[in-house]
């Protein structure tokens, strides 16, 4: 996507945006701030691991009453705010993980990724976030100190930005906010 210019909107403006194969996109926004440049939008891929596609049944007291579809129209939301598009993908198959990886190479500008019970020892997922080098932050709903010795280990995180633990679903919205902000700079 591409920022074609902005006119005057009630207190704020309308950006023109153009997107290939598709419509034109009027986003509303602050026109104090704009500073007539043209900004390409970023785009995230929001990748979550095994057993998350049972987020509202499993261990609600850990994870929350939210289901994964609940948590996708979340990010989707805060990807608005953020200023940025997204990707929500789910699997449990850790072969399929690695699959999106490659395939964001060149699409993506950042990845945030829940590996769930891969985080502990998929040298798979590590390698292919490795091969590509797109920004990556690695989110957890819980805090994964706070609970089972064996989740303080995490092989993912030494390829990634970050880590955003213990903040529950709001730890996706901060993880883009922090690859937008390192996009910019």
């Amino acid at each position: 996507y591409e920022y074609f210019g902005a006119h005057p909107y009630k207190n704020g403006y309308v950006f023109r945006v153009y997107a290939p194969n598709a419509l034109e996109v009027e986003v509303i926004g602050d026109f104090n701030k704009w500073d007539g440049t043209k900004h390409k939008m970023k785009k995230i891929l929001v990748i979550n691991g095994v057993n998350l596609n049972m987020l509202g049944v499993r261990e609600p007291e850990v994870y929350g009453k939210a289901t994964l579809k609940d948590l996708h129209e979340m990010i989707e939301g805060w990807a608005k705010e953020v200023g940025c598009e997204v990707t929500c993908v789910q699997s449990n198959y850790e072969g399929e993980i690695c699959e999106k990886i490659h395939q964001a190479y060149g699409v993506y500008d950042g990845i945030v990724i829940n590996p769930a019970a891969f985080t502990h020892y998929s040298y798979a997922i590590r390698d292919a976030l490795s091969s590509v080098r797109i920004p990556a932050i690695e989110v957890h709903i819980s805090n994964v100190h706070k609970r089972e010795a064996f989740r303080d280990n995490s092989v993912i995180v030494p390829e990634c930005m970050g880590q955003v633990c213990g903040l529950g679903y709001k730890g996706y919205k901060y993880a883009m906010e922090a690859l937008c902000d390192a996009a910019k700079d």
